[in-house]
């Protein structure tokens, strides 16, 4: 039987038992902290949660995959942070491990912190209590964004590359170094089918040489070998349709090579270019048809090379050719003319590459005179170009008159006001400067237009503008600015200089002598002392000092105008001056019965002189008509008071008697012209006037009508008091006529 254990015996046995409990608890605590170690330092996410999903726990790895402290996702579920379309497969993933007890795979897609979805990796293990229960999951995740994008981008590259050779034209053939096809699936050239009617399985195997043109065999290896031995060929044969014609194909050839570089095949991209091959045919058989178009027409027609040799030449006259054709045919360009040889070949190359027109310009020097041509070079074929040539000769010479005609004024000759400021932008420079303007206003041009009409004011303009021109120096530029206005451009030129200049101008413009109107300027000057001088500021100086230049310089042309007005009387009619001259006698005397003071004695005396001015326009065969004027010339001859106001009303010495003028034809009943005044609508000045214009039209006749003695005029002045004349005027005019010599 055995011994009881004694007291210090169990205390013992306690003791040891205390001390393995210890040593098991501490290696525990130790296994612990190492894996809780491992956990915090794996790149994989380490997530524990309870059976609704709730996240119990997340290893700090969480921090570095998704961006989140581990602290913000506790509480929280998986699906809080699961991609929408991926909740659906991670539901049964989950409820497989549960309902399995074992571990599901699963890759699935969260949102990272900042807002955008990372593919992750999940392994999900059930967590059991000690019956054996499920309580809850472990998932260890891990990244595999980077993986699954460039999946998707692979994938997507395949698409792209399977549509492309799915559509593609061209077809691709991989043989051996003899020619034998190797691959001709639908995978590798889709299109063998559509271009050559064959499937792809019942090539394999056969010779590409099999299927070409017996024509084109030759020819075809030799190229073939060509690219074995040098890595690349291009080739153009005719190969067997399924159906049993032949196609045009164009084949560029690229060498396979083995480990130690010998050529072990060769991979064939082919180009149907049947209809190419058609369309240059068609071509030659066109060019050939049109030679003999080509042969009526002024163009010269050329086929070159693309390096420029002359294949084809064809002119509508032989001589329109500079060199005869048997000269140019064979020759390069370069050998027949160097000088325009690198022109034409950059057209040519240029042409074959764009297949698009191009067109120089070109000049030829033919027996001292200098030709303009136009080269219109074509795409013919591959290699060649077409050349339309055309002399452009006149078309330039066109051109050039226009380019002048756009810089000039037509009228003058000089240049205009868009050249003008062309020159302004050219002579904007320092060196330029000091740069003088002078404007110059043509006086008295719209009286001479009025008066004279616009053949004698265009002749004014141009007089005027060759006085410029002639004062002028030859680095100045003269300009007609616009109407009656000039601008001279004087490149480094001071002012004093400038005002010089002027002077000159005036002077010019004295010694002037012109039958009609005389010639003068009111000028301006500006200088534009500094680079950083606006233009307009200096255009605009000039243009107020010629203002101010018009009423210092106004009163002799003005009266050399009115002058001027009594000699165009005296062309036009001695007789018509002479009238003047007698109305003055009795106007004087009326005005002294009337009691005029000096001052409208004189307008009157001035009125009496220049009431007829208006028949400066009246052509002289209807002023002396020696029958009575047909209804058209009396039309005409009742615009002269209208004509004489207009002429009175652009001199400011005459402004005071323009009314009178136009009215001295009026009569008092209202039945005279050009308005139909009435009564005392009329000027004093002009009822005065038509008493005396009247009376001494009666007594010295018309060359229509034969003069009356004086006791009869004034009878019929006194007959006409109140209808014609006025009726209070009658009586002093008949008075007055006693102390004149007119009885």
């Amino acid at each position: 039987m055995e011994r009881e254990k004694s007291r210090e015996e169990l205390l013992a046995e306690l003791e040891a038992l205390q001390r393995k409990i210890g040593a098991s608890e501490d290696a525990l605590r130790e296994s612990d902290a190492q894996l809780q170690r491992i956990t915090n330092n794996m790149f994989d996410i380490i997530t524990q949660t309870d059976l609704m999903g709730f996240i119990q726990h997340v290893s700090p790895s969480n921090k570095i995959v998704l961006g989140y402290e581990p602290e913000e996702v506790l509480g929280k579920t998986v699906y809080d942070y699961l991609y929408p379309g991926d909740i659906e497969k991670m539901m049964p993933a989950v409820l497989e491990a549960i309902s399995t007890n074992s571990n599901a795979r699963i890759e699935y897609r969260l949102r990272h912190a900042d807002g955008h979805y990372l593919w992750l990796e999940s392994v999900i293990s059930p967590i059991l209590d000690d019956n054996g229960i499920v309580t809850g999951g472990i998932f260890v995740s891990r990244d595999i964004n980077a993986r699954k994008l460039s999946d998707e981008a692979l994938r997507a590259r395949e698409e792209e590359l399977r549509q492309l050779t799915d559509n593609m034209l061209d077809t691709v053939i991989k043989t051996d170094d003899r020619g034998r096809i190797q691959y001709t699936s639908i995978s590798w050239s889709p299109s063998l089918k559509g271009t050559l009617g064959y499937k792809p399985e019942n090539l394999t195997g056969k010779s590409i040489f099999d299927l070409i043109h017996p024509d084109d065999l030759t020819e075809s290896i030799a190229a073939f070998q060509t690219g074995l031995s040098t890595g690349a060929a291009r080739m153009e044969f005719r190969i067997r349709h399924a159906d049993g014609h032949y196609l045009w194909m164009e084949s560029v050839g690229k060498a396979l090579l083995d480990d130690q570089g010998k050529a072990i095949g060769a991979i064939l991209g082919n180009r149907d270019i049947t209809e190419r091959k058609k369309a240059e045919e068609r071509l030659l058989r066109t060019a050939s048809e049109l030679q003999t178009v080509f042969q009526a027409l002024p163009d010269l027609y050329f086929r070159l090379s693309n390096d420029g040799v002359f294949l084809d030449v064809q002119a509508g006259q032989a001589c329109d050719l500079y060199i005869p054709k048997e000269v140019l045919l064979g020759k390069r360009i370069q050998d027949v003319s160097f000088k325009y040889s690198q022109l034409f070949q950059q057209a040519i190359d240029q042409v074959l590459k764009t297949r698009s027109l191009v067109i120089i310009e070109y000049t030829i020097t033919h027996k001292s005179v200098k030709m303009f041509y136009e080269a219109r070079f074509l795409p013919l074929l591959e290699d060649q170009v077409v050349v339309i040539v055309r002399n452009i000769t006149e078309r330039k010479q066109a051109e050039q008159r226009l380019k002048y005609l756009s810089f000039h004024d037509m009228l003058t000759g000089i240049y205009n006001r868009f050249y003008f400021e062309e020159e302004l932008n050219r002579l904007d420079t320092k060196r330029q400067t000091p740069l003088s303007i002078i404007m110059g206003d043509v006086n008295g041009l719209k009286i001479v237009n009025d008066t004279f009409g616009h053949q004698e004011g265009d002749r004014l303009l141009i007089d005027a503008a060759a006085i410029l021109k002639k004062i002028c120096r030859k680095e100045d530029v003269v300009c007609r600015f616009g109407g009656d206005e000039f601008a001279v451009l004087l490149p480094k030129t001071k002012k004093e200089t400038a005002m010089k200049i002027c002077n000159r101008v005036r002077m010019a413009c004295e010694k002037t002598e012109r039958k009609l109107a005389p010639i003068s300027f009111a000028l301006g000057v500006a200088t534009r002392e500094e680079i950083d001088q606006a233009f307009h500021i200096v255009l605009r100086e000039a243009e107020n000092m010629m203002y101010r230049d018009k009423p210092l310089d106004s009163r002799t042309p003005r009266f050399s105008m009115i002058t001027s007005f009594q000699r165009a009387l005296a062309d036009k009619s001695a007789e018509t001056l002479e009238h003047g001259r007698r109305i003055q006698d009795l106007v004087k005397e009326i005005g002294i019965q009337l009691g005029l003071s000096s001052m409208e004695q004189n307008e009157m005396s001035l009125l009496a002189a220049l009431h007829d001015i208006g028949q400066i326009a009246i052509p002289t065969d209807i002023l002396m008509k020696p029958c009575y004027l047909t209804e058209n010339e009396w039309e005409l001859m009742k615009k002269h008071p209208e004509i004489g106001e207009r002429i009175a009303r652009s001199v400011p010495d005459l402004v005071s008697i323009a009314e009178a003028i136009l009215s001295h034809h009026e009569h008092w009943d209202g039945t005279g012209y050009p308005q139909g005044l009435k009564g005392k609508q009329i000027p004093l000045f002009s009822r005065i006037l038509a008493i005396a214009d009247a009376y001494d039209v009666m007594i010295n006749g018309r060359p229509y009508k034969k003069a009356v003695k004086h006791k009869d005029a004034v009878e019929e002045i006194k007959n006409c008091a109140g209808t014609q004349f006025d009726p209070e005027l009658v009586k002093p005019f008949v008075e007055a006529l006693s102390c004149t010599t007119h009885r």
